[in-house]
């Protein structure tokens, strides 16, 4: 009886979720969903302690993105914080019956024992009919959103067979209706197109639009990627496409079939071949800079004699004129050979590292501002872990609405966001590494093992930036001792600042 729970509960947890509203944008009813569920606990005498809100994250059987004011709340409960959760209905809480399982078994070794919806459900979760009932509402709730979910499959179907505009964002040569034609956008992607077909590098068209100031959809400054993502795209012939599958749109086409196929073969290609060049990787990219300007350097290749005469590509740090909107960037006055550069500031990070006291230094530097950091990293990874566990599991045992294709999108998308998790990790692992070996030479040995993205880890965790100052070239000859090699190079050319 809810009369009971009123004569013997006196603290209570809130629980709401925020998400978007029909038509877009995100619903402002949070503040609404917290006043109510606290004028019902006022109503019963409860003393609110504490009220938590996720904003727009579904609580869906396909959302698991983390959630961390329910994470929160949980933590709660676990400290025994409260003998009451409220929210306005059991969906906003939770649609799948694991997480429900969870309440109900931190029921029987906390103080929370009901769960309760503002049009008076109440769901006692020490008893076999409260717990019934809990786990029969997140049995239907989670059918509804399979539900919709599939409805939603169907019409974005249908959609594509009549040849129909799936909304979103503008596309560019249209009106917000994705059908009428926007006359002046239509000329720039022709001109696109004919000036691919001619030849013209991406970069090239790039810089002449975003010189002329004419921006894209969305008001900003041009891309070689969105040029591409335009020319490649099979909406300027008139073609809708879903899942791999072509259908006859409602909107005109802007160029002929035959221009866009050659021009989009032109740009994959173009995209291929730059893409090989790009596989290489720099160490010191994102910290060192331009002596003159001040711009950061990028990591490029080029042939100090042509290929004609036997050149050899040379992997080399330079101050770039433009930038990839074709915009002026840099001085264009600095360029150094990559490799003498790598060496010497290794040699230099390498023994500032062998320090004794220095190594103990950055060891307490670390402990003191990462652990705590690092640790949310890895509790984030574990988490997304178990999802990926628990779809494997939906699927394995049939679950309505888990299919194979929905259990590998899943799991694709639960899989990458792991692997972003795994990148801040593999950041903060060279602190761990470091703190964990001896000072002194060992560093020299670590430095050895480490992959290119360890090392580029380490140089960032001391070296706040590297300036490379202007020079003749070829006047100073550097030796390096441990490879044996004599470059045409001068360190004092180099100056480090140092984080520590």
């Amino acid at each position: 009886m809810v009369t009971a729970v009123m004569a013997a509960v006196r603290r209570a947890l809130v629980y709401r979720r925020r998400s978007r509203k029909r038509g877009g944008g995100i619903s402002p009813n949070v503040q609404y969903q917290d006043t109510d569920c606290r004028a019902y606990a006022a109503d019963r005498q409860y003393t609110v302690v504490g009220s938590y809100y996720d904003d727009d994250v579904p609580a869906s059987n396909e959302n698991f993105k983390p959630r961390p004011g329910y994470d929160a709340l949980l933590e709660e409960v676990r400290s025994n914080a409260a003998e009451v959760l409220v929210a306005t209905e059991v969906a906003r809480i939770f649609r799948r019956v694991l997480e429900a399982l969870e309440f109900i078994e931190l029921a029987s070794t906390t103080t929370l024992r009901w769960i309760e919806t503002i049009d008076g459900k109440v769901y006692d979760l020490r008893t076999a009919a409260g717990v019934a009932a809990l786990v029969a509402e997140v049995n239907n709730a989670a059918f509804e959103t399979s539900t919709l979910s599939e409805r939603v499959k169907r019409a974005t179907r249908a959609k594509a067979r009549e040849g129909r505009f799936h909304g979103g964002m503008r596309p560019y040569g249209y009106e917000k209706d994705g059908i009428t034609v926007r006359a002046d956008e239509v000329m720039v992607i022709r001109e696109i197109i004919k000036r691919i077909l001619d030849g013209q590098p991406v970069k090239t068209i790039v810089r002449i639009l975003n010189k002329r100031e004419m921006p894209t959809s969305n008001g900003k400054l041009w891309t070689p990627s969105k040029v591409k993502s335009i020319v490649t795209s099979p909406r300027i012939v008139g073609v809708r496409t879903h899942l791999g599958q072509e259908y006859p749109a409602v909107w005109p086409a802007i160029v002929s079939r035959e221009d866009w196929e050659q021009a989009r073969l032109l740009v994959q290609d173009a995209s291929r071949r730059t893409g090989q060049k790009r596989a290489r990787k720099y160490l010191l990219t994102g910290s060192i800079f331009c002596g003159v300007c001040e711009k950061p350097l990028i990591g490029n290749t080029y042939y100090p004699l042509p290929k004609s005469q036997g050149g050899k590509p040379q992997r080399s740090y330079r101050c770039h004129t433009s930038d990839i909107h074709g915009l002026a960037h840099g001085c264009g006055k600095v360029r150094r050979m990559a490799d003498p550069v790598e060496l010497f500031v290794t040699e230099l990070v390498l023994k500032r590292y062998s320090s004794p006291t220095f190594a103990e230094a950055i060891r307490r530097a670390y402990q003191d501002s990462s652990h705590d950091e690092l640790s949310a990293y890895l509790e984030e990874a574990q988490t997304y872990r178990l999802k990926i566990q628990e779809v494997e599991e939906a699927y394995k045992s049939s679950r309505p609405g888990m299919d194979l294709d929905t259990m590998l999108r899943i799991k694709l998308d639960l899989e990458e966001a792991l692997e972003a998790i795994h990148a801040k990790v593999a950041r903060h692992s060279t602190g761990r590494v470091l703190a964990a070996i001896p000072a002194g030479e060992n560093v020299y040995e670590a430095w050895d093992k480490a992959d290119l993205d360890q090392r580029r880890a380490l140089v960032t965790l001391i070296v706040r930036r590297i300036v490379l100052l202007p020079g003749r070239p070829g006047r100073k000859q550097w030796h390096h001792k441990a490879t044996d090699q004599t470059f045409a190079f001068d360190p004092e050319r180099v100056l480090i600042e140092w984080k520590f």
